[in-house]
């Protein structure tokens, strides 16, 4: 018979004080619910509030989680009570997948990659969409929690210089509820594994190509995010490419565009203030089209006028028909890799894959003659 006594909780004792009070919260009350009896009822929420020195949002946000969660059940006018235990089956073992954004091209490929590699070892991906907020973003991923054996997270750029984002995942890494892999963009000082692109690479190649080229003396304009992880890395390796070829500074020029890229706008790139003959550096497959139709809407010739050089996703050459010269991502291989990595974690081996994988260069033919390959 359900009982209605109510619950004793208490606040948790030696907390991390470098921890947001919401996930202190959160943890110990889901630590006390998990041994309590099903059926008893929780303090009144303002008893809570004043037992954790916690405000209202906060409450409300931890316990929307654990009622999504099943931990616990609201009845109007009665209280919140501890949900009944769930006789669950067997789960298959399973790996949760957070990406930044499915819609997008990138993600769209990394997840067949993981897919298929998951699937070929008899496990099933549990796909959840990021979020440029990054509290939704961390609670789609708490909800994966007893259900996943790892994870695999492609985390969003926007999020990622956020102290609280930085700390979510900082103490994830320390208690390691589960193990988990970051996929194409690092968390800066989260000690977890990593696989991604060789991002500075491609780029230092690609000023080498551009350098030995007919098309060297043509302004540089390098469009792209430069503040971001990533995108700090491609600039830094184009520029230490252009360097070593002896390429003067003033050749280049710098052109930013904000966070996130897919939003960007031609009145933000400001296509006025460039002097063709150029060449168009997109740091950012997203900025491809984008650029295509500035020229086009110039009335400016590729390559003649403008020589466009990218780094583009494996799928480019259906959505790009014109001539540009491309570094591409294998998306599909780096989410191979990814799940191949993962698994090894699970089974505790810290595994010998590499860490950063090349780009691929992919010069149409009427290229070949202008850029001397």
């Amino acid at each position: 018979m359900t009982t209605r006594s109510t619950l004793h909780l208490s606040p948790p004792a030696g907390a991390d004080p470098d921890l947001p009070k919401h996930a202190v919260f959160a943890e110990c009350l889901e630590r006390q619910l998990r041994r309590g009896q099903p059926g008893k009822r929780l303090p009144p929420m303002r008893s809570l509030m004043r037992a954790f020195g916690i405000s209202q949002s906060t409450l409300d946000q931890a316990l929307r989680r654990l009622e999504a969660d099943g931990l616990i059940i609201r009845r109007r006018g009665s209280g919140i009570f501890i949900a009944p235990r769930r006789r669950r089956a067997a789960p298959r073992p399973a790996v949760g997948v957070l990406v930044s954004d499915l819609d997008d091209p990138f993600c769209a490929l990394l997840v067949k990659g993981i897919e298929r590699e998951l699937a070929a070892r008899r496990r099933l991906a549990v796909i959840c969409n990021g979020q440029r907020q990054f509290q939704t973003e961390l609670e789609r991923l708490h909800s994966l929690r007893g259900n996943i054996d790892g994870a695999i997270i492609n985390p969003t750029t926007t999020n990622v210089r956020n102290p609280d984002y930085v700390r979510y995942f900082t103490d994830l890494a320390r208690h390691r509820p589960f193990p988990f892999l970051l996929v194409d963009i690092p968390i800066p000082s989260v000690p977890a594994a990593f696989i991604g692109f060789d991002n500075r690479a491609a780029f230092f190649d690609m000023a080498g190509v551009l350098a030995g080229s007919r098309a060297r003396g043509r302004r540089i304009y390098y469009v792209g995010a430069p503040d971001c992880v990533v995108g700090a890395a491609r600039l830094s390796g184009f520029k230490a490419g252009l360097q070593k070829h002896r390429i003067p500074g003033d050749a280049l020029t710098v052109v930013p565009v904000a966070l996130p890229i897919a939003a960007a706008s031609m009145a933000v790139l400001d296509a006025r203030r460039w002097e063709p003959p150029a060449i168009l550096v997109a740091a950012s497959p997203l900025l491809v089209p984008k650029l295509l139709a500035i020229c086009a809407g110039l009335g400016w010739r590729l390559p003649d006028d403008v020589l466009i050089a990218a780094v583009v996703e494996e799928n480019f050459r259906d959505a790009v028909p014109v001539p540009v010269a491309a570094w591409v991502k294998p998306s599909v291989r780096l989410g191979e890799y990814a799940a191949g990595l993962i698994q090894d974690l699970i089974d505790g081996r810290p595994g010998q894959r590499p860490r950063r994988l090349p780009l691929a260069r992919a010069i149409p033919n009427t290229l070949r003659a202008l850029l001397n390959l």
